[in-house]
């Protein structure tokens, strides 16, 4: 059967990228692949990037727990809270936790006295994000309890970056003033693995990965940029590519309007194509009337709102037919939609993990590749 709408995604780029970050940054590189790998596939995207990655991200103990069964032996690190009946699986797969409580410090201690074998763990330090840490004057005794605590390993340390990508770069150096305030602690100084950047730091702020251990990166691997205007920093090439098919062409008279809610009225006469696409397949219908996709290397635009499964756009004077196939996800558009819709590139991806939208993995691109790069 031919493919209506498809993703591919190039493991050799993904690696390649990874590779270059390495190389730009000189440190250590966890590959955040949480929300499996930000919707474009856990399996065979963790595979290929174990080859450089130096450890793994995720935001769960169920996706640590997955990405050990993919056969990934490297380091993984949970990134979020974990639930007291996650820690003995995530201890008997060797899974360091990110430990932010006294009680949970406990439940840790205990499975791990239990199970004969030491738990790692990284405290995450809440210098300013506001969603789960140890606030910085809490903690040094935090620290030196962990420290004290029956087995469990006191490995890292770390903190996340609220506004890594903004050109207005004071918040997130009083968050990492608020990190070296802690470093200067005893016990913080014996702490092996120190960590702050994110994809936007590594970009925007190398005083949060110079003096530090390892970087965490996850939309960079993809070749997509938290904010275009950091695109020249590091040139990455990008990994994606989306198509979709043309299933139907028709000529309209001026005056129509098209889908639902008659948002768009044609101006005069019209070939308006027919995808086999929709919002089911993570075209978000925001991108209705202000979005274009590409269609034989031109652009096109979307017109009336986006459907579950079949998207509009116009093609007229271009020879388009049925069967055709059109471009809707190059260099740039990730970024491009995001900005659109005023959300962050990560929720576009996350989007395109919708079950329908097919992911085919090439070593490089199969169609069209100087569309996607």
């Amino acid at each position: 059967m031919e493919r209506r709408a498809w993703l591919e995604i190039s493991l050799k780029t993904c690696l390649d990228n990874l590779k270059k970050i390495k190389r730009y940054t000189g440190r250590r590189v966890m590959a955040c692949v949480k929300a499996s790998c930000y919707g474009l596939g856990l399996q065979p995207l963790a595979g290929v990037l174990a080859e450089a990655a130096d450890w793994f991200g995720v935001a769960t103990v169920a996706e640590a727990l997955k990405l050990r069964e993919t056969g990934v032996a490297k380091p993984i690190l949970v990134l979020g809270p974990v639930l007291p009946a996650e820690v003995e699986p995530a201890l008997k797969k060797g899974i360091t936790l990110t430990l932010f409580t006294r009680p949970m410090l406990k439940e840790i201690s205990k499975k791990a006295l239990r199970l004969g074998k030491p738990a790692t763990v990284h405290v995450k330090v809440d210098t300013g994000m506001g969603r789960i840490g140890v606030r910085p004057d809490k903690t040094a005794d935090f620290l030196t309890q962990v420290s004290q605590t029956a087995g469990v390993h006191l490995q890292g340390l770390f903190t996340h970056l609220a506004t890594a990508e903004s050109a207005d770069k004071s918040y997130a150096r009083y968050q990492l003033q608020q990190f070296h305030q802690v470093l200067k602690t005893p016990v913080a100084s014996s702490i092996a693995l120190k960590h702050v950047a994110n994809s936007a730091g590594v970009l925007n702020l190398p005083e949060a990965w110079r003096p530090f251990d390892l970087v965490r990166v996850g939309l960079l691997l993809y070749g997509v940029y938290p904010e275009e205007r950091l695109r020249h920093v590091l040139p990455l090439q990008c990994a994606l590519a989306g198509y979709a098919r043309i299933v139907f062409v028709k000529t309209v008279p001026a005056g129509s309007r098209l889908s639902y809610g008659a948002t768009y009225t044609a101006e005069r006469r019209s070939r308006i194509a027919t995808l086999g696409l929709g919002y089911a397949d993570g075209l978000r219908r925001g991108l209705s009337n202000r979005f274009h996709l590409t269609v034989q290397g031109r652009p096109v635009p979307i017109v009336g709102a986006i459907c579950m499964d079949q998207t509009l756009i116009n093609v007229t004077g271009v020879p388009a037919k049925c069967g055709d196939v059109v471009c809707f996800l190059k260099r740039g558009h990730v970024e491009e939609m995001a900005r659109v819709l005023q959300t962050a590139p990560q929720e576009i991806l996350c989007g395109l993990a919708a079950p329908r939208l097919e992911k085919v993995y090439r070593n490089s691109f199969c169609l069209k590749e100087k569309e996607v790069v």
